[in-house]
């Protein structure tokens, strides 16, 4: 199994913010100089009738997971530093063979420079055995199996004037898998971009993006994005974003693709207690599971809603089709979810969800369909 320094080192200081910072906190939020520290802990038990992902004899269970969880904030008059860390335990009622511990830990940093310029610093790595979203699932090899993966990126804005402004970004992901038919990949990414505000209501914007993933055993391919957007605000809280461009990508067989892409979303906050959002895109990208391009286009949509004083409820849903262009291979996938909150005290909560997914591919015994039942209780120190 092959892992970078960052990811031991990542790992490493997991361990530490959850061991030195946990024990101090468990009765109480925590203020140790001028660091607020807010521990959580979670308890569920969810029934998944796949737990394998399999298309043929799947696998069900009933689960236990433990989460411990931290969040740390400190905050001054030009920056902003946070932390966010959980790990979680999976106990397996009938096959123990799958027990697992997983992590996830974020960090990040904001600083105004000046009054014209402001840099963001992030990282978010996490050390799971399932994907955690529904765009995870997309285009992902089938299987049960453990992810690293990081993400860095460090983002630098200058406003020359009220008009206009410079956005850049360098970002570094790393992934590799305990799969060993799966190589691990690095994906290297520089981003330039001009942003214009015509007014109140219109932002433009035109952007570069250039991309490299670099597969260890394996080849590498390149990636240039040229695309020109629009923000347009309706209302306060009612948003459109839309962007089109091209993809130039020379892939690892030394190919070269010029591909249009596109991207249209619509954010709205009905009310204070109402969100709901929508987004579509295409584009030929690169994923860290297989050495080709992926032509896909997919379609998401939630909502979220503050039913009382007490209850929430929110709604998610995605669909998207996709080809591995060489291989030949495609995947059509489409995952709904549903979520219930309730308030029994200040400190703790109760939650309910059910989440269905469903991955049909045009391998032979390929994709799967899976149904998760989830009942839980969070408490907030």
């Amino acid at each position: 199994m092959r892992h970078s320094f960052a990811t031991y080192q990542l790992r490493f200081w997991l361990g530490i913010l959850i061991w030195i910072f946990l024990p101090i906190s468990l009765s109480h939020s925590y203020v140790w100089n001028t660091i607020e520290i807010n521990p959580d802990i979670s308890v569920s038990e969810s029934y998944d009738d796949n737990v394998t992902y399999r298309k043929n004899d799947p696998i069900g269970d009933a689960i236990t997971k433990i989460v411990l969880g931290i969040d740390m904030k400190k905050e001054g008059k030009t920056h902003l530093i946070t932390i966010d860390a959980d790990i979680a335990q999976q106990l397996f009622a009938q096959h123990s063979s799958f027990n697992n511990v997983s992590e996830t830990l974020g960090l990040s940093f904001q600083k105004e420079i000046s009054k014209y310029d402001v840099i963001k610093i992030k990282d978010a790595f996490s050390h799971s055995e399932e994907p955690r979203s529904f765009e995870d699932s997309f285009g992902r090899a089938e299987g049960r199996y453990f992810t690293y993966y990081n993400l860095f990126e460090a983002d630098y804005r200058h406003d020359f004037n009220d008009y206009w402004a410079l956005d850049t970004r360098y970002g570094n992901e790393f992934v590799d898998f305990t799969r060993k038919d799966l190589s691990a990949s690095s994906r290297n990414s520089i981003r330039a971009g001009i942003n214009y505000t015509v007014d109140a209501a219109t932002i433009l914007s035109t952007d570069y993006d250039f991309h490299k993933r670099e597969f260890d055993p394996g080849s590498s391919s390149e990636e240039q994005e040229f695309s020109l957007g629009l923000r347009r605000y309706f209302t306060t809280q009612l948003y459109l974003d839309a962007h089109v461009g091209a993809d130039l990508i020379k892939d690892y067989q030394g190919g070269d693709h010029t591909e249009p892409r596109y991207e249209i979303g619509l954010t709205t906050d009905i009310d204070k207690n109402t969100q709901t959002g929508f987004l579509f895109e295409k584009e030929h990208t690169t994923t860290a599971y297989t050495q080709d391009i992926f032509d896909m286009w997919k379609i998401s949509v939630g909502f979220a809603k503050q039913l009382t004083d007490r209850l929430r409820t929110a709604f998610a849903a995605f669909y998207g089709e996709g080809e591995y262009i060489h291989l030949n291979r495609e995947s059509m996938f489409s995952g709904a979810g549903v979520n219930m909150s309730y308030d029994l005290s200040k400190k703790i909560k109760a939650n309910f969800s059910y989440v269905f997914t469903n991955d049909d591919s045009n391998q032979v015994g390929g994709g799967y369909t899976k149904n998760t039942v989830l009942l839980g209780i969070l408490t907030d120190f």
